[in-house]
């Protein structure tokens, strides 16, 4: 079994595929101290993190300094006792991003960022994590390697191609926003969901037959 095949780094990729918001700790450039700020986020094919900054904010202004950073997906909202949800945070840094796919997969993420992509101040980062630490409900946490979550081998090309000819197709009252190799992301107006494979996949069929087989997002 292939590490991003483990129970416990899947859980980790689906907490961070199915968390469109998540809060960024950078180092207070002026102080030494911890600076949290709230960030959308999106994600690569193989999971990779990236976001959009303006030049200005505080966070960006501390990554430039020192670009070591946390990331904490919180997937524990849905959840009466929040402390039985499941979480996730990144350790690792931030650095511009030079892929033009990036900017593309945050936009369908978050479709009314695409005014201030256009900003010359604002510009698209990915996370170079390295570890990350994940809990699973009360008393259930595991550090885990980054290189073991993110998805490896991954046909990113094939992948783009492949998304582009399911972009905008309907699934009940979503519309298909993107795909990877874990699954399918839908949006219908500010709401979300997600169709997840068994075990990732690079193949077409593979994303016709999710949507064909009526499964409900979530």
């Amino acid at each position: 079994m292939s590490p991003q095949s483990d129970e416990k780094t899947r859980t980790a990729r689906w907490i961070m595929r199915r968390t469109p918001i998540a809060a960024l700790g950078t180092i207070d450039r002026r102080t030494g101290e911890p600076y949290v700020s709230f960030v959308p986020v999106a994600l690569d094919f193989d999971a990779t993190p990236v976001l959009l900054l303006s030049d200005l904010s505080e966070h960006t202004l501390n990554v430039r300094a020192d670009p070591r950073i946390s990331l904490l997906f919180d997937a524990t909202r849905e959840r009466d006792i929040p402390a039985d949800g499941a979480r996730l945070t990144v350790q690792g840094s931030l650095a511009r991003s030079g892929e033009g796919r990036h900017e593309r997969r945050f936009i369908a993420r978050h479709p009314s960022a695409s005014i201030y992509a256009e900003f010359a101040d604002f510009n698209i980062y990915a996370v170079d994590g390295r570890h990350a630490h994940l809990v699973e409900g009360f008393g259930k946490a595991r550090w885990l390697r980054t290189a073991d979550i993110l998805l490896a081998d991954v046909d990113m090309a094939r992948l783009e191609a492949i998304e582009a000819g399911f972009h905008g197709m309907e699934c009940g009252k979503f519309t298909v926003s993107g795909i990877d190799p874990d699954g399918i992301d839908l949006r219908h107006e500010g709401s979300i969901g997600r169709l997840w494979l068994d075990t990732p996949s690079h193949q077409p069929e593979s994303f016709e037959q999710l949507l064909n087989t009526g499964a409900r997002p979530h």
